[in-house]
């Protein structure tokens, strides 16, 4: 490659940064679990979710497998390492109705255009829907799903932000089974390319510094 090829080929690739890698979400969590993303013991708070029943939001509650009661129709998590149930009381029992668990995770440094998110998730007595920053994904997952859980995915353009969204998952506690238990359980891992990191000024420059010290080199040899 001649001198003057060289040059324009550095200078290029100091302008044009390629498209940088997808990363893991680091704050996104799934239900009960610790910062390291360690499972959370039994009636310990919940730490990445709150609660909206009615107008009042509270810290939702783990329940662990030891717990018993209503762990045993409820999906078992004896052998998880990735998730815990989620309630919104301490009693076994709470009034029927609807139950709303807010996370919020930061896209802080990614690309969120590109963020995705699958998981899969469990609801006692069912699940209604996911809402993404104020808007509904219309994802459901039936009746009575607290025996299995149910996949899902939200795929990118699904209204991703820059900087902090808004993840809900609402629940609701079947008016016709009078005060009973209410739950909720979450797994799942998110996705975003990050932003490319701008190659600053004085690198540029000293590319065709550089270079043209080279050429200044080749031209020099040339002529002796």
């Amino acid at each position: 490659m001649n001198a003057t090829k060289w040059i324009l080929t550095a200078a290029f690739a100091a302008l044009v940064a390629g498209p940088a890698p997808a990363a893991f979400i680091t704050s996104l969590y799934g239900t009960g679990l610790n910062d390291d993303r360690s499972v959370r013991t039994d009636l310990q708070t919940e730490l990445h979710y709150t609660l909206l029943s009615g107008d009042n939001t509270v810290t939702p509650i783990v329940f662990a497998e030891p717990h018993g009661f209503p762990i045993g129709p409820w999906l078992n998590d004896a052998s998880s390492t990735t998730s815990r149930w989620i309630t919104p009381s301490t009693a076994t029992n709470v009034p029927a109705g609807n139950y709303t668990y807010t996370t919020t995770f930061d896209l802080t440094g990614y690309v969120a255009s590109t963020a995705t998110i699958t998981g899969q998730w469990a609801a006692d007595n069912n699940g209604l829907d996911i809402i993404l920053n104020g808007s509904s994904l219309n994802l459901n997952n039936g009746t009575n799903t607290f025996l299995v859980f149910t996949p899902f995915t939200i795929s990118a353009g699904s209204g991703f932000v820059a900087g902090l969204n808004t993840l809900q998952f609402v629940t609701n506690n079947d008016p016709g089974d009078g005060d009973n238990p209410a739950g909720l359980r979450v797994e799942m891992t998110g996705q975003a390319d990050l932003v490319a990191t701008p190659v600053p000024p004085t690198a540029l420059l000293a590319v065709f510094a550089f270079g043209t010290a080279g050429l200044g080199r080749l031209v020099r040899r040339r002529r002796a």
